[in-house]
C-alpha cells in the first residue's frame, strides 16, 4: 500500500524562546500529543508528525521543545523577512506571542506583512491589559500590536492577560531575605492575577474549538483574561505567608522565612532598582542571570495532566542555582501534599477540552524523562518598564475588575491567590545550605532596609 503523505503543520506560535511563549507552547504541544496523535502499533514504522510550529530568534534557549517529537522548532530573524515565510509557509493559524523588547512594534509589523503574504488565515494575540492606557508608552505597544493584526488578518482573536502570578516570582529573593512583598502599588489598590496555565487553557480552546464547534464565535472578539478573585497587596501578603506555614507534624525548611510575610508600599525607582539588580553581579558570586535561568527536570510519569506539567515546576528561584545555574526536582514538601489535591481534581475528563488524561503509549513503555526548562530570566529594561507601567496601572486603580471572560470560554474559574501559593509554597521558602549573606547584598543595597517590619 502506497504511504499516505505527511499531514503538514498548520498553526505555528512565536517567541518560543522567551517565558511565555515557551510556557504556552509546551501547553499546546501537550495537548496535541493526547488529542491529534495517530501512532501506529509498529515500532519500526511509528513516526510523529509535526504539528506545532515553534518561531525562535534562539533555538537553542527553547528547552523542552526541542524534545518535543511533534514540535519543529524553527530560527527565524525579524531583520530576515525570507526567514519569517519560510518558517510560516502553509500555516494557517498563528499564535502571536509579543517578545518585550524595544523593537517589538517593528517586528510585530514586519510579521503581520509576512502572514498576510504567506496567507495565514487566522491569529490569534497575546495581549495585556492597559490598552486604554495611552499615557503609559509600554502598555500602549500592546494596543498598536492589536490594531496591526486586527486591521490586516482575516480572523483574529485578541487575549489580554491581567497581572499574571508567575510575576511574582521576581520577588522571592525579596520575601525570603526581608519577609517583605514590596510593590509601588497602594494597599488599597485591587486587581485580579490571572495564572499563566488558564491563559494557556483559553488558548486551547480558542485553537482546538470542541467537537462540533467551528469555533468561528471567537473571530473578531477580546478577551480580557483575569483570576476569579479580586486581592490587593496585603490579600496577597496574607495568603503567602498562609502558605509559607509548615502544616502540622511537618518540619519547616531552615532557615525559615520571616513570618508573617508583610506587604509594603514602595516606589516605583526602588522596584526598578531592586529589578534590575536581579542581574547584575553580586560582589562576590556569580551573576544574578544565571541564577534566573529557571530549570526544572521534570519526570514524565509524574505528568497526569497538561495542567501538571506547570505545577510540577519547582525550584525555580533557589539560593543554589543563583550559584550554580543548575535545576533541581521538586521534592516533598509541605505544597505536595496540596498540589498532588489539585491535580487529582484535573483527572475527571468531562467535557473541557483542557482535561486531559495522560496518553497511554501503545507499547506499554514508560516515556523517557524531560529535562531543563521552561527557563525565565531577569527583566530586562524594556520589561522592568513595563512591569513599572503594569503596576502603576493597579496603582491608580484602573485594573479593579474581575472579568468573567476565563470562564466563559472553557467552563474554569481559573487559579486564585490561595491555590497559587500552596503550589508554589516551596519556591518562595527554600533556601541553600550554602552561605546566603553575598547573594542578598545587591538586595539590601538596592531595597532599603526601611522596609522591614
Amino acid at each position: 500500500m502506497t504511504p499516505s503523505p505527511p499531514v503538514e503543520p498548520t498553526l505555528a506560535i512565536t517567541a518560543c524562546d522567551t517565558y511565555t511563549g515557551q510556557r504556552l507552547a509546551l501547553q499546546l504541544a501537550e495537548y496535541l500529543s493526547k488529542h491529534h496523535r495517530s501512532p501506529s502499533n509498529d515500532q519500526a514504522t511509528d513516526t510523529v508528525p509535526t504539528e506545532l510550529v515553534c518561531l525562535a530568534r534562539n533555538p537553542d534557549k527553547c528547552g523542552l521543545l526541542q524534545k518535543k517529537k511533534n514540535v519543529k522548532v524553527v530560527k527565524i530573524s525579524y531583520d530576515d523577512p525570507t526567514s519569517l515565510a519560510l518558517a510560516i509557509r502553509g500555516i494557517t493559524t498563528v499564535v502571536l506571542v509579543p517578545e518585550i523588547e524595544p523593537q517589538r512594534l517593528d517586528w510585530i509589523n514586519t510579521m503581520v506583512d509576512i502572514f498576510k503574504q504567506e496567507q495565514v488565515v487566522r491569529c490569534v494575540v497575546i495581549s495585556c491589559i492597559g490598552t486604554d492606557a495611552p499615557e503609559k508608552s509600554e502598555l500602549d505597544a500592546f494596543r498598536r500590536m492589536e490594531e496591526s493584526v486586527t486591521s490586516n488578518i482575516q480572523r483574529w482573536t485578541v487575549l489580554r492577560e491581567g497581572f499574571r502570578f508567575q510575576t511574582l516570582f521576581y520577588w522571592i529573593s525579596m520575601v525570603q531575605d526581608q519577609g517583605v512583598l514590596g510593590m509601588p502599588i497602594k494597599k488599597e489598590a485591587t486587581y485580579s492575577p490571572l495564572d499563566i496555565i488558564d491563559l494557556g487553557h483559553a488558548l486551547i480552546v480558542i485553537v482546538f474549538p470542541p467537537e462540533n464547534d467551528s469555533g468561528a464565535h471567537h473571530d473578531g472578539q477580546t478577551y480580557t483574561l483575569t483570576g476569579p478573585e479580586t486581592v490587593n497587596g496585603p490579600k496577597l501578603s496574607d495568603e503567602l505567608s498562609k502558605a509559607l506555614t509548615p502544616m502540622k507534624g511537618k518540619p519547616s525548611n531552615p532557615p525559615e522565612v520571616p513570618s508573617p510575610i508583610v506587604y509594603k508600599e514602595t516606589s516605583k525607582d526602588e522596584i526598578r532598582r531592586y529589578l534590575v539588580s536581579l542581574r547584575e553581579k553580586s560582589p562576590t558570586t556569580s551573576t544574578f542571570s544565571d541564577g534566573f535561568k529557571l530549570v526544572t527536570k521534570i519526570q514524565e510519569d509524574e505528568v497526569a495532566t497538561t495542567q501538571s506539567i506547570f505545577q510540577r515546576i519547582s525550584g525555580f528561584f533557589q539560593k543554589e542555582n543563583w550559584r550554580k545555574g543548575v535545576g533541581s526536582t521538586l521534592d516533598q514538601s509541605s505544597s505536595a501534599d496540596d498540589e498532588n489535591k489539585y491535580e487529582a481534581k484535573d483527572l475527571n475528563c468531562g467535557d473541557d477540552p483542557c482535561k486531559c488524561p495522560p496518553r497511554k503509549d501503545p507499547r506499554g513503555k514508560k516515556p523517557p524523562p524531560k529535562e531543563k526548562d521552561p527557563e525565565l530570566e531577569a527583566p530586562n529594561d524594556t520589561e522592568v518598564e513595563f512591569l513599572l507601567q503594569l503596576m502603576e496601572y493597579i496603582h491608580e486603580e484602573r485594573a479593579t475588575f474581575q472579568s468573567g471572560d476565563l470562564k466563559k470560554i472553557t467552563g474554569r474559574k481559573g487559579v486564585d491567590a490561595h491555590v497559587f501559593f500552596a503550589k508554589h509554597a516551596r519556591d518562595f521558602r527554600s533556601r541553600s545550605s550554602l552561605d546566603t549573606e553575598s547573594a542578598a547584598t545587591v538586595i539590601e543595597d538596592t531595597f532599603p532596609k526601611t522596609l522591614k517590619k
